[in-house]
């Protein structure tokens, strides 16, 4: 999945949840993009791609990632 962020300061608020609240590898909840049903995910082996630069809008940033979750 593909994680976008409008500025730096959005892309910061996300890695601190990442490493402070859910330490990498816990789980949390989203919103299944298909079923629109709210799922318990984890990222995959707690990774997370490279913070880039997106350019669709000046200082927009996205990072990949995959997240699994037990049906």
């Amino acid at each position: 999945m593909n994680f976008y962020f409008a500025n730096i300061d959005d892309a910061m608020t996300f890695e601190a949840w990442y490493f402070d609240a859910i330490k990498r590898i816990g789980w949390f909840e989203m919103v299944h993009p298909y079923t629109g049903k709210v799922i318990k995910v984890r990222f995959e082996n707690g990774a997370i791609g490279d913070l880039v630069p997106d350019e669709k809008l000046p200082g927009d940033f996205r990072l990949d990632a995959v997240v699994e979750y037990l049906r």
